[in-house]
């Protein structure tokens, strides 16, 4: 797409803001600038007159709120609190799925969020588009566990929907953009940009609302540095308190997913050595810019040809230095690398 919708200069107003307009790294600006500008005042005011209401599932009759309800709680909330409140019902909203619905499709994630815009080539006026972009968040209903924890499980993977929902609505992603800040957007959608946000944003209510959110931070830099092939300096990882020995861990776990999935494909011989070692992806210098091919399958499902980021995907290009230049199909057994796509955070 040559068609790029940058504005000419960044207007500066993060409380209105235009869709598919900005770089990045001005969306990352844009909410941490709202995050670190949230006065005493207003954290007071959300915690007595919000929050409150939620840790305590019940409405003013005295009956208990319903999942959906207490979602739409956390969803105006969060909305306000970190995006401005730019997640307007016009351009994203989300739904719980029930196991039997047709969009349920066996999947095993969490979450995942609609990227319409795949759509865009069918559009012949770009500013037709833009006036109709959209991100829908699709939350799969767990029906097992502690109705309390599946509700802890919902709420996180709402916000970690609605980072991407955030991203994809306001970032331009035409070639020359997507191409200059590849490794902010990331193979998986959670690069640099979503690291960031999400980084800031789990301090936040873990130190202002007192909501302990895990939003699978870790999980996501693995799978994206498992489909990149990139190297990740240690310093990048000290940044966003990323610890190692657990990344370690999620990429043995995509390793074993995918030795599982060969020995499916290739009558039951489970022969297949890893093509990148795992100490490959970490380097001990910041400035590294080591480069591997991906295994790259295109880790998108769809829905009303809507391409879907997965909950369970991950971060990003390791430092500065390292890139995605090349994150083209170089793995032999691209047909199954598709089948990790539902793989479970």
């Amino acid at each position: 797409m040559d068609y790029c919708f940058l504005l000419a200069e960044d207007p500066g107003d993060h409380n209105s803001w235009t869709s598919l307009a900005y770089t990045c790294q001005e969306l990352v600006d844009g909410v941490l600038d709202h995050i670190r500008d949230r006065g005493p005042s207003l954290k007071h005011k959300f915690q007595s007159r919000e929050l409150n209401s939620i840790y305590w599932p019940v409405d003013k009759n005295g009956q208990y709120k319903s999942e959906e309800r207490l979602l739409k709680d956390y969803w105006d909330m969060f909305n306000e609190l970190f995006f401005s409140n730019a997640l307007t019902p016009t351009r994203s909203h989300w739904r719980l799925i029930e196991r039997d619905d047709l969009l349920w499709n066996g999947v095993r994630r969490h979450g995942e969020t609609d990227d319409c815009r795949l759509d865009f080539e069918l559009y012949d006026d770009p500013e037709l588009f833009r006036r109709e972009v959209d991100a829908v968040i699709f939350i799969y209903k767990d029906l097992q566990g502690h109705p309390m924890e599946r509700l802890r499980i919902y709420i996180q993977t709402l916000l970690h929907e609605m980072i991407h929902a955030f991203i994809q609505i306001y970032a331009c992603f035409c070639s020359r953009c997507k191409t200059k800040y590849e490794d902010q957007e990331g193979k998986t959608g959670h690069g640099q940009a979503w690291q960031s946000i999400a980084y800031e944003i789990e301090i936040f209510v873990r130190n202002e609302l007192g909501l302990d959110l895990d939003l699978n931070r870790v999980i996501s830099i693995a799978e994206e540095l498992y489909k990149c092939r990139v190297d990740v300096s240690c310093g990048y990882l000290s940044t966003f308190n990323v610890d190692e020995d657990k990344l370690a861990d999620e990429l043995a776990k995509q390793y074993s997913q995918e030795r599982d999935i060969l020995s499916r494909n290739f009558n039951g011989e489970n022969s297949v050595q890893d093509p990148f070692p795992m100490k490959s992806y970490f380097s001990s210098d910041d400035s590294s810019n080591g480069e591997h091919d991906t295994d790259s399958s295109d880790d998108s499902h769809t829905s009303k040809n809507h391409s879907k980021h997965h909950d369970s995907s991950s971060i990003l290009d390791g430092s500065s230095s390292s890139k995605y230049d090349d994150c083209s199909n170089t793995n032999p057994v691209e047909e199954s690398s598709q089948e990790l796509d539902g793989a479970e955070i």
